[in-house]
């Protein structure tokens, strides 16, 4: 019985206690202006609220406005490896020294037929201009030069005459013949020499010699110093293929030994100058040691794109301004189109190439320093962000009306750049579902204008979203 008392009077204590909580709990709520049965409404009222919606289905126009219309809008889910690269600014430019070419004048004269307009493709040994003989010394050098072989001539009759006598008689006179005649030898070449350097080829000299004084030169493409492109037509051969940049000469006009008559432009072969900030020195000395795959991406609507380059050098300074290096990769040019047409005014037909890739071309260098492996690639419109979150929208079928039903899926961002967006695969979502590839910002606005209350037309893409 004595026991049964106290825990009677324990139950009674805890009695008077609950009937007490509530007015104090008032009291001390109402202190800081808050009602009890406020809250205590607003808790009911919030746990009859329904849960936020996941999915969200558009009309097909709407689709096809966000870019959700094509065959392409959806993308099978992969996990593989990408390469982290190191982007900066890059620019098509000409190898030094032969890129471009001048081709000068063979002789003193006067330009009397030009065969090309500039842009034209021209080979090696392709006429270019006529040039007319001016100069006497090179008319003078010419008659000399057959005054010699016709006096070698007289001396080789002459020898066989006296060869023809019986031995013993004239021999002085023949060795003094003999004599003369090395000495026209030798003068003969001298002469040769000299007509080669007042530009006179070996056809010239060769035609000289059966008596044809030249009067006018024609001026050739020289030949190039690398091995061409190889040949559609025929994939064993290569060709060399040259462009007329410009020319430096009219018709008419006088021109002198050396004097420039046009620039010739070989566009085979072409380099990429990057700019990259010189903190990233060590990454590109590393790539230029392991010789690591580089990228390169062009400016424009059709994006071209140049892969598996190597770096071929980097500068060894520093821009004092910019703080830039500079660093160079070389690729081989391809051909886009060739056009033929007919000669017209020109003394021979002209074909227009126009190559893939010129200087002064801009785009983005990628040089690659890293490897992550087992991560989701996306394009950068199939991730939407909204404040800290990130989300892909994944196509789970459609509805009964026919339309797409794409639901919300959080996701891990581990690496961004402007395009390309790399995503963790930790489960968030699964190789093999499919995904929007665009347009994720847009679904993400018209899932929270759902969640709102309001409609899908009423979304706005850019609410609660960090760029």
């Amino acid at each position: 019985m004595k026991k049964i008392v106290p825990f009677f009077i324990i139950v009674l204590i805890a009695a008077i206690s609950v009937a007490f909580a509530y007015p104090f709990r008032a009291k001390i709520l109402g202190a800081f202006g808050v009602s009890l049965e406020t809250h205590e409404h607003e808790e009911e009222h919030t746990a009859g609220l329904p849960e936020d919606l996941v999915e969200v289905s558009l009309s097909p126009q709407a689709l096809k406005n966000i870019g959700l219309g094509d065959d392409d809008s959806l993308l099978k889910i992969e996990a593989r490896s990408f390469a982290k690269s190191l982007r900066f600014p890059a620019i098509v430019a000409a190898l030094p020294g032969r890129t471009q070419s001048k081709v000068p004048s063979p002789v003193y004269g006067i330009v009397t037929k030009i065969y090309y307009e500039p842009g034209s493709s021209v080979s090696p040994g392709d006429a270019l201009f006529e040039i007319t003989l001016t100069r006497q010394d090179a008319i003078d050098a010419q008659m000399e030069f057959l005054r010699l072989q016709k006096e070698c001539e007289i001396l080789n009759k002459e020898i066989e005459r006296i060869r023809d006598l019986p031995e013993g008689l004239a021999a002085k006179e023949l060795r003094e013949l003999q004599f003369e005649k090395d000495k026209n030898l030798l003068s003969i070449d001298i002469q040769k020499n000299i007509l080669l350097v007042q530009g006179l080829d070996a056809e010239m000299i060769a035609r000289l010699e059966e008596g044809e004084i030249t009067r006018s030169v024609t001026t050739r493409v020289p030949p190039v110093s690398h091995h061409g492109l190889i040949s559609d037509e025929n994939p064993g051969e290569t060709k060399d293929a040259l462009i007329l940049d410009s020319l430096n000469v009219n018709v008419g006009q006088v021109v002198a030994l050396g004097d420039p008559l046009c620039v010739l432009c070989d566009l085979c072969t072409l380099s990429i100058r990057g700019e990259a900030f010189s903190y990233d020195e060590e990454l590109l000395m590393s790539a230029l040691r392991e010789k690591t795959p580089v990228r390169v991406v062009f400016e424009g609507k059709d994006k071209k794109v140049l892969e598996n380059l190597t770096l071929r050098s980097i500068d060894n300074h520093i821009d004092e301004t910019n703080r830039t290096t500079v660093c160079y990769a070389d690729f081989a040019n391809t051909i886009d189109l060739e056009q033929t047409l007919e000669q017209g005014d020109y003394p021979a037909p002209r074909t227009f190439t126009h190559w893939r890739f010129k200087p002064g071309q801009r785009g983005e260098m990628e040089v690659e320093y890293e490897i992550l492996e087992n991560v989701i690639i996306l394009p950068a419109e199939a991730v939407a962000r909204e404040v800290n979150d990130a989300y892909v929208f994944e196509w789970v079928g459609n509805d009964p009306h026919g339309q797409k039903i794409w639901r919300r899926k959080p996701v891990h961002i581990v690496y961004r750049v402007k395009d390309i967006c790399v995503l963790a695969n930790d489960g968030s979502i699964f190789p093999g579902s499919r995904v929007a590839t665009r347009g994720a910002e847009f679904l993400l606005a018209a899932l929270n204008a759902l969640n709102s209350g309001g409609s899908v037309e009423s979304a706005d893409p850019h609410a609660g979203c960090s760029h």
